[in-house]
């Protein structure tokens, strides 16, 4: 048992907005959180939480939640804003395309959270 799963299971989230979208033999999101600052835990281990997309409108509205399993049309490589080479999460699906302001929701992060920004 990991010290941070004794008080924290499948809870907490991680929410990052797409900032932008760019071409580069794939469609890449770029976030707003480091996947290297934020999560290094799903660097440095085999771990890929899953994901929600949120899509707004006007930052009030939310007009869809969708799981960002690898079975939909669009996919999308998720990286980090830094210039680290590490700082991405990888390929994740979508059944409907991304666009900038849309969330990204990392679910299941307290645990590797708490473990790492305290031991």
């Amino acid at each position: 048992l990991e010290p941070g799963e004794a008080i924290g299971w499948q809870c907490g989230f991680l929410i990052a907005s797409v900032i932008d979208i760019v071409q580069n033999n794939q469609e890449i999101a770029i976030l707003d959180a480091s996947f290297s600052a934020h999560m290094p835990d799903c660097l440095e281990m085999p771990y890929r939480p899953s994901i929600l997309k949120v899509s707004v409108e006007n930052d009030e509205e939310i007009i869809e939640v969708e799981k960002g399993e690898n079975q939909g049309a669009f996919s999308y490589f998720l990286g980090g804003p830094t210039c680290l080479a590490g700082d991405f999460m990888g390929s994740f699906s979508f059944e409907t395309p991304l666009k900038r302001g849309d969330k990204i929701v990392f679910q299941d992060m307290l645990h590797y959270t708490i473990v790492k920004n305290n031991s």
